[in-house]
């Protein structure tokens, strides 16, 4: 008889290891963009920064590039917040994230210059 086959050790969660994924050096764009987004949800700042700035590295897309606004909002670095926002509006994608999207970064981006007086 066949011996049993053996069962494939499991791979950790992505987000059980962030760090452990960043220092692998994930370059798939989507997925950084992907953990940066779950990251921003989950309140890691620093992390989810590092990530969407891998993932605009790699393909800029509106939404990495909103979410890198996000981010850098919360952590009171406001005018580079402002150059994410502004950045999202001239990438990749933003015509298929729709209008929420613009009008969400337009809004910000007005609120920022108010707030840094540009």
């Amino acid at each position: 008889p066949a011996s049993p086959r053996p069962t494939p050790a499991p791979f950790p969660p992505l987000l059980a290891s962030p760090r452990q994924a960043l220092k692998l050096g994930l370059a798939d764009a989507s997925l950084l963009s992907d953990l940066g987004k779950s990251l921003h949800s989950a309140s890691k700042w620093s992390l989810a920064e590092t990530c969407l700035r891998r993932s605009i590295g790699i393909q800029s897309t509106a939404q990495a590039c909103m979410l890198l606004g996000d981010v850098l909002q919360q952590q009171q670095q406001l005018t580079e917040s402002l150059t994410a926002y502004e950045r999202a509006l001239t990438a990749d994608g933003v015509t298929a994230d729709g209008q929420s999207l613009v009008r969400y970064c337009e809004g910000q981006i007005g609120i920022l210059r108010g707030i840094l007086g540009n």
